[in-house]
């Protein structure tokens, strides 16, 4: 099988790769950035429980969020370039830290994409409880793909749990659908605040009227 090559061919690169000394220097500065992330989110999650005075202030509110989902990955990605530049500095091999710096950007711009939908959807969205799910789903990806394992994943996924006819079912393609729905939804859920908010400013229409309008959209919206 392919994709069984393929992380037979890695994993003899990675033991190469790990029995290297220069590998455990990189591996000690990756640990500290991310327990430096981890810490930083933890005193953050602290520090913004204090800062309620910012939901009076809606662009507060939203720079308070920003901030609490980038400041972390945006610590240990610093981290991880001082110590990659200290290594090169002195000659030394950064093939791990490389891989690292690629993979915290692609957090934090996975991060404040997935906060930036929220944003624009609204509280009403139902993304809020989904948003790390989403945003580990992406990046997840992303990563994959940054590390060249996306396709050989696909293809390990793609392999036929059951056959129905012409149809294969496969754990790739209930990925696919639930991608799918999701996007719908998503984009349903934009589209009936967009009308509500619209609804809501028409002044010609009766309060009845609009609640009609609005509880329809709703309804078509969800139905298609």
């Amino acid at each position: 099988m392919r994709w069984l090559e393929w992380l037979t061919e890695r994993a003899v690169l990675a033991r190469e790769f790990i029995e290297s000394p220069v590998f455990l220097i990189q591996l000690a500065i990756v640990v500290i950035a991310l327990g430096s992330a981890w810490y930083l989110a933890h005193r953050l999650e602290r520090t913004q429980r204090l800062l309620s005075f910012t939901q009076r202030y809606p662009w507060a509110e939203i720079l308070r969020g920003l901030v609490v989902r980038i400041a972390p990955p945006a610590g240990a990605l610093a981290l991880v370039v001082i110590g990659r530049g200290v290594m090169r500095a002195f000659g030394l091999a950064t093939n791990l830290l490389d891989i690292a710096l690629a993979l915290i950007f692609a957090l934090i711009c996975v991060r404040a994409a997935v906060f930036a939908l929220r944003v624009m959807l609204g509280r009403g969205s139902g993304i809020k409880g989904w948003e790390s799910t989403i945003a580990i789903a992406i990046w997840t990806a992303v990563a994959l793909h940054l590390l060249g394992w996306l396709q050989p994943s696909i293809d390990a996924l793609s392999r036929p749990l059951a056959r129905f006819g012409a149809f294969e079912l496969s754990i790739w393609s209930v990925l696919k659908l639930l991608v799918i729905v999701g996007l719908f939804v998503v984009i349903a859920r934009w589209l009936s605040k967009w009308i509500e908010r619209r609804v809501s400013r028409a002044e010609s229409l009766n309060l009845s009227m609009r609640a009609s309008i609005i509880k329809i959209s709703h309804f078509v919206l969800i139905i298609l």
